[in-house]
Order: C-alpha cells, then structure tokens, then sequence
C-alpha cells in the first residue's frame, strides 16, 4: 500500500486541531505530520520532513508564502476567509471583548471595515512584516 505523507504546516494551538482532524480521518492512505512554527523557523523542519518523505505541503498565510518556490514539492495553501474573520471578531464582540485583528502584511480586507463602520463597532488592525 503506498500511502501519501503530506507536511501541514501549523503554528501555536493549530496542530492539536490538526492532529484532532487526522485521528478522525481514519484514511490508512494518508500520513498527516505537522510543522509548528512561523516564518524562517519552519524551512528546516520543512526539509527534514521532505527528507522524511513528506510529498505535499499544506500551509497557509504567511507560512504559504514562506514556502513556496523553496521546494520542488506542490504547496496547498489554504485562505482564511472574510467570513471566518468577521466570525472570529463577531465572537469576541459578543463575549464582551475587544478583539484585535493581527493579519502579515496586508491590512484587514476592506469589506470588514465597511461591515465594522456600519455597525458601529472599532477594531484595531496589527500589521507585521517579519518574524523579528
């Protein structure tokens, strides 16, 4: 039986979802192993598990970006939606919070901060660059 090793690429609390994802995936095909860091601090590992013999990478934002073109194996990058971000930040408003939005690079999409205006609600967009 061949099996399929794909690298997904996590960082802080995302590869205990991943792993929670993989138990119930219940697929003897697929190997699933995860990388947990941000930025430079992932090619390493990255290679190693290619070494190891992962053939896919799964990564998305800035980890995606990261990634891809270093290695000769196909990157799925996943996105974040609008509407996973409003929810998130809808969640936090509900419970009372102030929550922060803390995006690489870009600023929160547009969309969002039309739909906060609207309702009357401020939340505050931290923009980083690098790892540093």
């Amino acid at each position: 039986m061949n099996r399929i090793k794909i690298c997904c690429l996590t960082y802080r609390g995302q590869d205990q979802l991943v792993a929670a994802a993989v138990r119930e995936l219940h697929d003897e095909e697929i190997e699933v192993v995860s990388v947990n860091g941000v930025l430079e601090e992932i090619v390493d590992k990255v290679q190693h598990e290619i070494i190891n013999g992962a053939e896919i990478l799964l990564a998305g934002g800035v980890n995606a970006r990261t990634i891809k073109g270093r290695f000769a194996l196909p990157v799925l990058e996943y996105k974040i939606s609008d509407f996973d971000i409003l929810f998130a930040v809808s969640e936090g408003f509900n419970k009372g919070k102030k929550p922060a939005l803390v995006t690489y690079c870009d600023e929160m999409p547009e969309k969002l901060k039309k739909y906060l205006q609207a309702v009357g609600k401020d939340l505050m967009n931290i923009v980083y660059e690098d790892g540093g």
